[in-house]
């Protein structure tokens, strides 16, 4: 079973990235800072589930501990952008495309040469009606149920 879970973590990860990536990239979705920083934790999942795997570490406990606690990172940067994405708190400096701190030429010209700043609370792309945050959020809560699930029935 804990192998199953390792290849369907790295799986999971794996089409999750890869998901956003052709978002990006094929379907011109700009990310906004939020939306790049939300993919770290399943960066982290496919580095952990391969090193598991490809060296057959036989740290169960270790392993579901770890997914865990990437999980719960996740859990907690997507919550804050759904906060964001609802206006419910404001999100940090430059997670917004305006213009108010500017304050010399030198900070504008920056400023333009950045490129698009796409900004956290607008929702940029949905699905059904939902935003892909919220699915983002349901994947990483299941994600989170099925390996406490693994983790204490194996302890």
């Amino acid at each position: 079973m804990l192998k199953n879970w390792r290849v369907s973590i790295l799986g999971i990860a794996i089409v999750a990235s890869l998901t956003a990536l052709i978002a990006q990239y094929i379907f011109n979705v700009s990310p906004c800072k939020f939306c790049i920083y939300q993919r770290y934790p399943y960066y982290a999942l496919i580095l952990l589930s391969a090193i598991f795997l490809l060296l057959k570490i036989n740290q169960n406990k270790l392993f579901y501990i770890l997914i865990e606690l990437v999980l719960i990172g996740g859990i907690i940067v997507t919550i804050w952008h759904l906060g964001i994405e609802n206006n419910l708190i404001k999100g940090p400096e430059g997670c917004s495309n305006s213009f108010d701190n500017i304050l010399s030429v030198e900070s504008l010209k920056s400023k333009i040469l950045e490129g698009p700043v796409v900004a956290c609370d607008q929702v940029n792309w949905t699905f059904l009606g939902i935003s892909m945050v919220f699915y983002n959020l349901l994947l990483q809560l299941l994600l989170f149920t099925l390996n406490s699930i693994l983790l204490f029935k194996k302890v």
